[in-house]
C-alpha cells in the first residue's frame, strides 16, 4: 500500500503501521463510544431526578389539599 508523507512524496505503509493505525481508530471510536454513553447515562439520571422531584411535590400538594379539606 503506498501513502504520502507529509512532506507530499509516496511512501510504502507496511502492515505493522496499518495494524497499529486500525488499532488506534478503533480506540478512538470505543472511546467516543463510552462517552456518548456516560452522557447518556447522565441523561437519564437527570430526568429520573426530575421525576422524582414532580412526584414528590405532586404528593406534597395532593396531601396538602387533602388536609385542608379539598
Amino acid at each position: 500500500e503506498i501513502s504520502i508523507d507529509i512532506q507530499g512524496r509516496p511512501r510504502e505503509i507496511n502492515r505493522d503501521e496499518r495494524a497499529r493505525s486500525s488499532v488506534e481508530r478503533l480506540g478512538d471510536k470505543a472511546r467516543k463510544i463510552e462517552t456518548r454513553r456516560e452522557m447518556n447515562l447522565d441523561d437519564q439520571r437527570d430526568s429520573l431526578q426530575r421525576l422524582r422531584e414532580f412526584w414528590t411535590e405532586s404528593w406534597d400538594i395532593a396531601r396538602e389539599m387533602k388536609t385542608n379539606g379539598f
